[in-house]
């Protein structure tokens, strides 16, 4: 008798299963219904590239070593008129000045003061991506990273993408339906998950290995992956 009613408990919890799935964000449906996931991606090709130029200098006077900086933050934005780059599309951070130390002997010391200065640049010149890299290299900065491809209309995108995965849940919801042999209801509930989006490039570089990355092959821009996740939960008549 005990087993009868345990199988039968059982199949109870399967059916709910089926109809009201455990991570329901309804819990207050009184009806069945289905609660799905559903993702989809979209392809688009950047409009620009986010570049991060650093440039220090570090010296016993703190004077010198800004002199230093500012000289190379000119030669850069020297180098961005060249290559008609808008000033829009250019950010220079303020200076930072702060104590170098060495270790020595563990003994930490003074080596100066270091002074530092960023500038963010927004290349949509694609095709001049590595002329530009080129002749960056020939400029005393610190260091540059490639910060990713960008869009001008990200939102936009994520929107497509978006329409596209509640496509694919209402193919998906549909298809359950008629396996159940149940009709597809309104839907009860939407919400979108949080997709962190990233479009990289390559690796960080120093500005000694600037010119070995892309003197002779031009950049090969691919289009980019713009990705969206729904879930949905659909009422079942």
């Amino acid at each position: 008798m005990i087993t009868r009613v345990l199988l039968f408990l059982s199949l109870i919890v399967l059916l709910i299963s089926i109809f009201l799935p455990v991570q329901s964000h309804a819990a207050g449906i009184d009806q069945p219904h289905l609660n799905l996931q559903a993702e989809a991606e979209i392809q688009a090709s950047p409009d620009f590239i986010r570049l991060n130029i650093q440039i220090a200098a570090t010296d016993a006077e703190a004077d010198t070593a800004k002199k230093q900086v500012d000289e190379q933050v000119q030669q850069v934005l020297a180098l961005t008129q060249r290559f008609h780059i808008q000033a829009k599309h250019i950010e220079a951070s303020q200076i930072s000045i702060h104590p170098a130390y060495r270790w020595k002997n563990n003994e930490r010391q003074l080596q100066g003061q270091k002074v530092s200065r960023e500038i963010n640049i927004k290349l949509y010149q694609l095709d001049q991506y590595s002329a530009f890299i080129n002749e960056l290299s020939k400029v005393k900065i610190t260091r540059y990273q490639q910060r990713g491809f960008g869009f001008d209309d990200l939102a936009g995108l994520q929107t497509q993408a978006l329409l596209k995965a509640l496509g694919q849940s209402q193919i998906k919801a549909q298809l359950i339906a008629d396996k159940l042999q149940r009709k597809l209801g309104k839907v009860y509930q939407v919400s979108e998950a949080p997709m962190a989006q990233h479009f990289p490039m390559a690796r960080s570089l120093n500005a000694s290995a600037a010119a070995d990355e892309s003197s002779h092959a031009p950049l090969e821009v691919k289009p980019q992956t713009i990705k969206s996740k729904v879930n949905v939960i659909y009422l079942l008549k």
